[in-house]
């Protein structure tokens, strides 16, 4: 149940955050068409895009893996999931590991990457000069 949850939050999550890019982009295709306007290159576009794009959702999702764990501490510590009656029903303690946090931040942190990568190609491809004249009539 609680992978089934999980999954259904993340595509959730993707999807608002898809549809918010989406509303997004033709402003940032202009912003970024400014900036070519007057002489800022393509790649510092980019670059710009990427580093925004990771630093505002890289924090959120950092602190909200931090938030799970600090969670999970406090929950187990006041949860008992079972008694060693015998030894053959030893008492199950559930753990996080610190190693098994930083992998976890570490797959975010990489999607989020390929994600603002994929976010500033769309940006700056369709950011064209023409558009800004266009836009003025």
């Amino acid at each position: 149940l609680y992978t089934v949850v999980t999954g259904l939050v993340i595509l959730l999550a993707a999807a608002g955050l898809a549809a918010n890019l989406a509303v997004q982009l033709p402003s940032r295709r202009r912003d970024a068409a400014s900036l070519r306007v007057v002489g800022v290159k393509r790649r510092s576009i980019m670059v710009g895009v990427v580093a925004e794009f990771l630093l505002v959702l890289g924090v959120a999702a950092l602190a909200g893996i931090a938030a799970g764990a600090v969670a999970q501490y406090v929950v187990v510590k006041t949860v008992t999931l079972g008694f060693a009656d015998t030894e053959i029903t030893p008492r199950v303690l559930p753990s996080f590991h610190v190693s098994t946090g930083f992998e976890l931040g570490l797959a975010v942190m990489l999607v989020l990457l390929v994600l603002a990568t994929a976010f500033a190609t769309l940006t700056v491809r369709g950011a064209r000069t023409s558009s800004l004249r266009e836009n003025a009539r």
